[in-house]
């Protein structure tokens, strides 16, 4: 019997949620752990492929964007916040010394653009936990993207970019 994609999403979302193993999946839903891998693989590609690309973006429209900024911090020009973070990860089987960050824990070093109404407008989770901030930054598209004179809006600027890259 095929597993409808609420099923799937509800499967995938125990999985990730609670870290259990895909034998353990398998035996509380009743089905193979090749199937808790397939449908794990499919949920997460159709969660970056399709949703990420719809709501990890710029608006449209920035005007509110710059009120906004201008409302709550008084920041003129303003396009969005910056920050990273480490997200914690098992240790991986390969370049395993690379992931372990400052902290000594194995993580993923992200790097994050958000608005006033923290929603994200950009996303870039690609470097191990060891990698500094600034790197991860200088080697984002959208550090790239800012550097050829692309703007959200003529004189944009994205703050917590600040310190000299």
């Amino acid at each position: 019997m095929a597993l409808s994609p609420k099923q799937q999403l509800l499967m995938a979302l125990h999985c990730m949620g609670n870290g259990s193993q895909y034998h353990e999946i398998s035996d509380m839903h009743g089905i193979l752990k090749a199937t808790v891998c397939r449908v794990l693989k499919r949920v997460v590609n159709s969660v970056v492929d399709v949703m990420f690309q719809h709501i990890v973006k710029w608006p449209e429209n920035m005007d509110n964007i710059v009120f906004e900024f201008m409302r709550k911090g008084g920041f003129p020009s303003v396009a969005g916040c910056a920050d990273g973070t480490l997200i914690n990860i098992n240790a991986p089987y390969v370049n395993e010394a690379a992931f372990v960050d400052r902290h000594g824990k194995h993580s993923i070093n992200s790097l994050m653009v958000c608005g006033p109404d923290h929603s994200f407008y950009f996303v870039s989770a690609r470097w191990p936990g060891s990698v500094h901030d600034s790197r991860v930054i200088k080697n984002s598209t959208l550090f790239r993207e800012f550097e050829n004179g692309w703007r959200p809006f003529n004189e944009a600027v994205v703050l917590g970019w600040y310190f000299n890259l």
